[in-house]
């Protein structure tokens, strides 16, 4: 079996942890609840500007 490996900004290979997996979940949500923050911003900005 090969170890995952990535490279980083600088072209060094990395092997990755077995955490890895939870490390990209977190990003995932993280990224989830980003996407609804910031879409809650924008209907809030609507609102303001119809009252």
């Amino acid at each position: 079996m090969e170890t995952p490996t990535t490279k980083t900004a600088t072209g060094q290979q990395v092997v990755l942890p077995k955490t890895d997996q939870t490390n990209s979940r977190i990003g995932i949500l993280a990224g989830i609840i980003g996407v609804l923050l910031t879409g809650l911003g924008f209907i809030g900005i609507n609102k303001k500007k119809h009252d």
